[in-house]
């Protein structure tokens, strides 16, 4: 029998409802593949959304929050060429995938806009081409883009785990994920950080935007389970109506 709480229609408006919004066509590998855009993160239904959001061009200088930025090829890379002058705060905890978004800032030009961040010594350092690494200000610059990416990933409490290395499909809470749907063979272990988010966001924003108070215009999560959490740890900003 049908579940009672199966529906034919699913109540959802349409915006968000996957293949409601765009074709399923629209989503696969192929499709993305033959527009040029094989570039793309794994989550093309998220990408195809941030693709034709309004907020991205609605006006300069919004505050971007990628929570899982995998390879930046995501709000990261979408802020940036957006032309607008947005501040991304990106938060990634895998070095692995913190590689690909530095490769990927170089391939597409704004890897001398892009900072790594410490934020448990609030300390940030530079890229050159070449990967060798400097200390630089954490200070955002009056005008133009600006862009950090945390060494941490987010959650409701400050804790170190050890994570495998998956890709699009790294998972702090489901570690056996994708290991053998996905082909990923060789799996690395890293150990890596997690912490509240609202601390870090605070900061950022009066120390290194220099901006009296937190307004986040855009949050974007992607981290495979552990979305409850990333929100625990964010509360105190949700529930000033920060974001």
């Amino acid at each position: 029998t049908k579940p009672r709480f199966a529906v034919d229609h699913p109540p959802g408006p349409e915006v968000i409802q996957q293949s409601w919004w765009w074709s399923k066509g629209e989503v696969s590998m192929e499709h993305y593949i033959a527009v040029g855009d094989e570039e793309s993160s794994m989550d093309l239904g998220m990408h195809v959304i941030l693709q034709r959001s309004p907020i991205l061009t609605q006006r300069r200088g919004l505050l971007l929050l990628d929570v899982g930025a995998f390879d930046g090829n995501s709000l990261l890379s979408l802020g940036f060429r957006s032309g607008m002058n947005h501040t991304i705060l990106a938060f990634e905890p895998l070095n692995a995938n913190r590689k690909q978004i530095l490769s990927h800032s170089w391939e597409k030009g704004f890897l001398s806009s892009v900072s790594l961040l410490d934020p448990d010594d609030k300390s940030c350092m530079g890229l050159e081409p070449d990967g060798t690494a400097f200390p630089r200000s954490c200070r955002c610059p009056k005008r133009g883009a600006c862009a950090a990416v945390a060494k941490v990933g987010l959650s409701a409490a400050n804790h170190e785990v050890q994570m495998a290395t998956q890709g699009a499909f790294s998972s702090a809470t489901m570690h056996t994920f994708g290991l053998h749907a996905f082909g990923v063979a060789k799996t690395v272990v890293e150990n890596v950080r997690f912490r509240a988010g609202a601390p870090i966001v605070n900061w950022w924003v009066r120390k290194a935007m220099g901006l009296p108070c937190v307004d986040v215009h855009l949050l974007k999560i992607d981290v495979e389970g552990s979305e409850f959490a990333v929100l625990r740890g964010m509360e105190p900003l949700l529930a000033e109506h920060r974001v």
